[in-house]
């Protein structure tokens, strides 16, 4: 299952795309992704999308049919920084990429909506550590932000799209 119904924008979005490229001849994944992500036309999905809208009601509602649908066995990758609240029973990886929510920084300039949405997502990030099995980062600097924040250690694993490199001749 890869789970990220908040992920639509920014780096995420294209770490999300690039892993849905390479899996989207797989039958057996489950996509649970935000109803704002544009994924291209173009492409074939063999697996099963669920889109989730932007809501609290939304995100609520589909937490609880995962929690039903999610067996014994089962491995989730969550690439929207955070775990599902309800799972217990599954084996749990996050791909943590938004450093706000791993990093003890002054939020002043944020506005008061990101502020709450942060603090928020700070406290469920560190409320669910505990069942997560693995943490997953881009960096060795995120790494020791997420290790001194959640006292848990995190695997490297960078994203880099080689597709979107053009190449150059250097003069000299």
């Amino acid at each position: 299952i890869i789970y990220a119904p908040n992920v639509h924008q920014g780096g995420g979005k294209v770490l999300l795309l690039q892993l849905i490229d390479n899996l989207k001849n797989k039958k057996s994944v489950f996509y649970i992704v935000d109803s704002r992500l544009n994924i291209p036309n173009k492409w074939v999905i063999k697996g099963e999308i669920l889109t989730v809208k932007p809501s609290l009601l939304s995100r609520f509602f589909v937490e609880l049919s995962l929690s039903k649908r999610i067996g014994l066995g089962m491995e989730v990758l969550c690439m929207g920084n955070l775990p599902p609240l309800f799972i217990t029973k599954t084996k749990l990886t996050v791909y943590v990429h938004n450093r706000y929510l791993v990093n003890n920084e002054n939020l002043k300039k944020f506005s008061f909506k990101d502020t709450c949405r942060i603090i928020s997502e700070r406290l469920w990030l560190k409320y669910t550590t505990r069942k997560v099995n693995k943490y997953l980062v881009q960096t060795k600097g995120m790494a020791n932000l997420l290790e001194n924040t959640l006292g848990r250690g995190a695997e490297i694993l960078p994203f880099f799209d080689f597709s979107s490199m053009t190449s150059r001749k250097i003069s000299g």
